[in-house]
């Protein structure tokens, strides 16, 4: 079996997927956030916490300093 890795730097994202609690913040959750939370329960997917400064995806999201594109060029390659 194939497991997906999501990489995400909100911790109270990371944490509600595995959380089985209710929320009142969390009331109006869409549907897709139920399917991630049973994709995580059955172990197709794996959410990992990971820093802003470390996701490499945000050179191509973000305005970076010349510094941080050079760390994120760095990592990627």
């Amino acid at each position: 079996m194939i497991i997906v890795i999501i990489y995400c730097d909100n911790l109270g994202a990371v944490q509600l997927t595995t959380s089985m609690g209710h929320h009142e913040r969390t009331k109006h959750a869409r549907m897709y956030f139920h399917f991630v939370r049973e994709s995580v329960e059955s172990k197709q997917v794996h959410v990992v916490h990971l820093q802003t400064k470390e996701m490499i995806a945000d050179m191509f999201t973000k305005l970076c300093h010349e510094t941080g594109m050079k760390n994120s060029l760095e990592r990627w390659a």
